[in-house]
């Protein structure tokens, strides 16, 4: 894994989605790299499979994790619309990973409306400015996810893709990704055989 080695994880769910397979096994890859000696950060949008409604911040103030707010609502007009310079977010260290939280309220997984996804694109450019990630490790074939593999794809990042399911039909969410996870042999090779994609078994971690 690298001692040392920066890693940037992002997702559009919720990090601490107990309901969402792959947001479960994303926080065990990233609870692993840290004990590695990695450096390791993420960030998440607020998307659940189940339930929705909360602030994040509710859910993060019922688990052991001391958090902090920063960001404003303001929003602002620019040649691009309206958006807001500085998106709303909550900061906590869960198992070593220092995670930022887009701090909209959870509703069920779906495409971000364009000024949910504008906000990432800034926490994630600026989770990159700061941290200067090596690797970038995310999930999820949706355009943003793919938008942000191609951000860090010419940062200079290597990028990982997480495949968690067998939903994928075509290549195009993998257009920037350098390499590819699956958690087993059998979901390697239904990829190389349906998508003539090459993938890496890597078993999902259970704590």
């Amino acid at each position: 894994m690298g001692e040392g080695r920066r890693y940037l994880l992002f997702s559009r769910t919720f990090y601490l989605d107990d309901s969402n397979g792959a947001a479960v096994a994303h926080r065990a890859l990233g609870a692993a790299l840290a004990r590695s000696g990695a450096r390791v950060e993420a960030l998440c949008g607020a998307a659940v499979d189940a339930g929705g409604g909360s602030d994040p911040g509710e859910r993060l103030a019922a688990g052991p994790w001391p958090f902090e707010a920063r960001g404003r609502e303001e929003w602002s007009i620019g040649p691009g619309g309206v958006y807001v310079p500085d998106p709303p977010r909550l900061l906590a260290r869960v198992d070593g990973v220092d995670v930022t939280f887009h701090r909209r309220p959870l509703r069920p997984t779906a495409d971000p409306d364009p000024i949910e996804g504008a906000e990432l694109v800034r926490l994630f450019d600026a989770a990159c400015d700061r941290f200067r990630p090596e690797v970038l490790v995310t999930y999820g074939g949706d355009p943003l996810t793919g938008a942000l593999l191609a951000r860090a794809k010419a940062r200079g990042a290597v990028t990982v893709f997480a495949l968690h399911n067998f939903h994928y039909h075509d290549r195009a969410p993998f257009a920037h990704v350098d390499a590819v996870v699956v958690p087993s042999r059998y979901a390697a090779d239904h990829y190389r055989r349906v998508l003539g994609l090459r993938c890496t078994a890597l078993p999902n971690l259970i704590e």
